[in-house]
C-alpha cells in the first residue's frame, strides 16, 4: 500500500484539484493523506501526480468524505462490508490505533470489560462505580483510544458481570430465562414471544440493551407482552360431515 509514493507530487497535485488539505483531515476526522494513499492504492494507481490526474470527481469527492477504498462507496454490497470488517481487524492485530473503527472498537471495550470483570469476579464492582472504572481502566493501561472513542463495554452481557459480579449474572440470567423455561414446560409459548426472546438476547451482544431508558423499556414491554400477555391458542379440528 505504502510502495509507489511520491510525497512532493502527491501534496501538490492534490491541493489542486480539491479544497481539503493534503496533510488536514478528511470530513470523517481522518488523516486526509492516509485516506488518499489508501484509495489509490484500491484502484491501483500510482500515488503521484499521474495517478492523482486518472482520479474522476467521484473519486475526489469519495476520498474527501473519508472513503479509504473504492468498494466502500457501493451502497448495500456484502463484499464491501465484509472487506471492511476484515481490513479493521488485521489491522487491529498488526497494533493498529482502534480509534473510530467501529468493529474493531468492541473488541477493545469487550477486552476492557473483561479485564475490569477480573478485578472483582464475585460480586463486581457494583452500579455505581462503571463509569469511573473504565475510565481509570483506560487511564491506567494507557490506552491508545482517543478520548472520545473511551467508551463502555457495548456488551450487556459483559456489563452485568463486571457490575454484579458471578454471582449477580447467575440471577441475571434466570431471570431472563425461567418465563421462556416455564412457558415451554407448561406447553404456552407462542412464536412471537420466542422471536422477541431472540432479538433480545441478540441485542445485548453488541449493545448495552438495559442501561438506557429506551432500551430497558422496550424490552421490559415486549417480553412482558408477548411472554405472558399472549397465549397459545389450539387450533380448532375441523369436524367433517360424513352425511
Amino acid at each position: 500500500m505504502y510502495a509507489n509514493i511520491c510525497t512532493k507530487e502527491l501534496r501538490k497535485e492534490w491541493n489542486s484539484v480539491s479544497d481539503l488539505d493534503y496533510d488536514g483531515k478528511d470530513n470523517r476526522g481522518h488523516l486526509l493523506k492516509h485516506t488518499l494513499i489508501r484509495y489509490m492504492t484500491s484502484i491501483g494507481l500510482n500515488k503521484d501526480s499521474v495517478g492523482i490526474s486518472k482520479l474522476t470527481k467521484k473519486d475526489i469527492k469519495a476520498i474527501e468524505n473519508g472513503f479509504a477504498n473504492y468498494l466502500y462507496t457501493k451502497k448495500f454490497s456484502l463484499y464491501a462490508s465484509l472487506y471492511k470488517i476484515f481490513w479493521e481487524i488485521d489491522r487491529y492485530e498488526k497494533g493498529s490505533n482502534p480509534s473510530g473503527f467501529s468493529i474493531v472498537q468492541r473488541f477493545y471495550y469487550m477486552n476492557a470489560g473483561l479485564d475490569i470483570f477480573k478485578t472483582a469476579p464475585v460480586f463486581g464492582i457494583g452500579t455505581g462505580d462503571v463509569k469511573d472504572a473504565f475510565h481509570n481502566y483506560y487511564e491506567e493501561t494507557h490506552s491508545v483510544l482517543s478520548k472520545r472513542w473511551r467508551l463502555r463495554t457495548h456488551n450487556q452481557y459483559i456489563t452485568i458481570m463486571l457490575t454484579f459480579g458471578v454471582v449477580g449474572f447467575i440471577i441475571f440470567l434466570w431471570g431472563l430465562f425461567y418465563p421462556i423455561i416455564y412457558k415451554i414446560r407448561k406447553r404456552e409459548l407462542n412464536f412471537p414471544a420466542l422471536i422477541v426472546f431472540g432479538i433480545v438476547l441478540l441485542s445485548m451482544l453488541n449493545e448495552d440493551t438495559i442501561e438506557t431508558q429506551a432500551g430497558a423499556l422496550l424490552v421490559a414491554f415486549f417480553y412482558t407482552f408477548f411472554v405472558w400477555g399472549v397465549e397459545e391458542q389450539p387450533i380448532p379440528s375441523r369436524r367433517i360431515d360424513k352425511t
